[in-house]
């Protein structure tokens, strides 16, 4: 997904509240931390920055949601599991899902100083680009690994979105995502698109060998958007009930065998 992808259906605000303030804080927070969804208040204040409060001591929760101080009120952005996790008081689940469409639609709440104070509807658009390249990993049996700073965002709304089936996205968590960043960072010190991984050698080059590609089609492959680790799925990802944790910028290709490749991250 790009900035241009999030979409605002509906804000609610609760008792004692300003639709103005929500906007504010929530533009100033995300600014700082999720590209997706600051896109799309940047365009709410129509790119006026200036007005941005400053932004302090902020925290990334993946999965979960932000906190931060802004114009002397702690603010937390998150999910509902977030809230709850902070102790914010919130409406009952029906209403949750009545404005959610019984989850088709993402909520993302906004809480000040301890108070829920503004609910964000949103839902996102897939791009053509991003469509057709998923279409082409679909074709091949490819299991998407993926990663997203907003945290409304689960694989059921990136499979609603790209019309993909149940199962093709796993959402990697903070720990997963650490354990791949750190798999993934050794410098090869090539200007090769693709790494190949084992637990005793790394290697570069500008394509896989015919030998990768014979292994391809002998199990699911591992080609991944953005990047790829030598642990196996089931190492970094757990269950596939992961899937639908909510934590899709990032997107790497998971496989079965203890060889991955790894591609430089394309703009969808």
């Amino acid at each position: 997904f790009t900035p241009d992808s999030a979409m605002l259906e509906d804000i609610r605000i609760f008792k004692g509240g300003r639709i103005d303030r929500a906007i504010l804080y929530s533009a100033s927070v995300l600014s700082k931390c999720c590209n997706t969804l600051s896109g799309l208040f940047r365009q709410i204040i129509e790119d006026r920055t200036d007005i941005l409060y400053p932004v302090k001591d902020l925290e990334v929760h993946r999965g979960l949601g932000f906190s931060a101080w802004c114009d002397n009120n702690r603010i937390l952005i998150g999910t509902r599991a977030y809230m709850e996790k902070e102790e914010v008081p919130l409406p009952d689940e029906e209403y949750e899902a009545k404005h959610s469409k019984n989850g088709e639609l993402q909520i993302l709440y906004l809480a000040v100083s301890g108070s829920l104070h503004a609910m964000f509807v949103l839902h996102y658009v897939g791009g053509r680009n991003a469509a057709r390249s998923l279409e082409q990993l679909q074709k091949e049996n490819i299991q998407l690994l993926v990663s997203c700073q907003d945290p409304t965002l689960t694989a059921r709304h990136i499979t609603d979105a790209y019309h993909l089936p149940e199962g093709m996205v796993v959402l990697l968590d903070q720990e997963q995502c650490a354990a791949l960043g750190a798999a993934t960072a050794e410098d090869t010190g090539s200007e090769g698109c693709c790494i190949l991984c084992t637990p005793d050698r790394r290697s570069a080059g500008r394509r896989a060998g015919p030998e990768r590609r014979e292994q391809r089609h002998n199990g699911t492959a591992g080609v991944g958007v953005v990047l790829g680790g030598h642990r196996r799925p089931a190492d970094l990802c757990g269950q596939r009930g992961d899937a639908e944790r909510g934590c899709g910028a990032d997107v790497s290709g998971g496989m079965e065998r203890p060889e991955h490749r790894r591609v430089r991250p394309e703009t969808a």
